[in-house]
């Protein structure tokens, strides 16, 4: 077989035979992290559920999504992959895990819905639905905010490094808003003073006391007419 017609096989090869080959891999430094970064996860979806593990693990998803989209475009150049498709099958793997939001998108410039979209779309390249989905939203507000964002920030988020990480599970809850979301979760699962939430998020540290009280006692309330309402509604005998 002539060169010619071996690259072209190479080319057409779909995406899970150049992950088994090593020759693909010899080829394109940006290729061979890249099945080194699928390798990782399928080691750390083995591990134990400590909470040390998930917090690792959830981590390292995260940074292995990044890593996917720079390899990405080497991918489509050297072996013609829609970039779509590389990021399709890490996203499936992905999504065995729950999606971590760092608390080191948040800035001056945006507000705290409006990184979370951009952070969704733009760095994990999730779809408005699904954004929409994980975030408990409509689609249209997931699309209006994120523009919003794009406009006031044009350029991608810096993502450094933090031991601070937001699940995507808490804005489940549509009775919060995603800033109180955000502060409930960091006040009690990190047990940060008001003051540290408030550099993390680049707020103003009396707001973050008021809506932490606003929503502790939105919750003391409703809990409170818990008992009322049952005796209001007796069961029937």
């Amino acid at each position: 077989m002539d060169s010619k017609k071996r690259r072209s096989r190479e080319k057409s090869a779909d995406f899970s035979s150049l992950l088994a080959s090593n020759d693909a891999v010899k080829e394109a430094a940006s290729f061979k992290i890249l099945k080194l970064a699928l390798d990782d996860l399928g080691k750390e979806a083995n591990t134990q559920n400590s909470a040390d593990k998930k917090l690792l693990e959830q981590r390292k998803i995260t940074n292995l999504l990044e890593i996917l989209n720079l390899a990405a475009s080497e991918l489509n150049t050297k072996y013609n992959i829609n970039s779509a498709t590389v990021i399709n099958q890490l996203r499936a793997k992905a999504t065995a895990h729950e999606i971590t939001i760092p608390s080191s998108i948040f800035n001056k410039e945006l507000s705290s819905f409006e990184s979370i979209c951009k952070y969704l779309k733009e760095n994990l390249h999730l779809k408005f639905s699904e954004i929409a989905r994980l975030l408990s939203r409509d689609s249209r507000t997931i699309w209006s905010t994120y523009n919003n964002a794009k406009k006031k920030k044009p350029s991608q988020l810096i993502i450094a490094d933090t031991e601070y990480l937001l699940p995507v599970s808490i804005f489940q809850n549509s009775e919060l808003t995603i800033l109180e979301s955000i502060i409930l979760y960091l006040k009690d699962a990190y047990s940060l003073s008001y003051k540290a939430i408030s550099i993390l998020l680049y707020r103003d540290q009396r707001n973050i006391w008021t809506i932490y009280n606003r929503v502790k006692k939105k919750f003391t309330e409703k809990n409170a007419q818990k008992p009322e309402t049952a005796k209001k509604h007796p069961l029937k005998t």
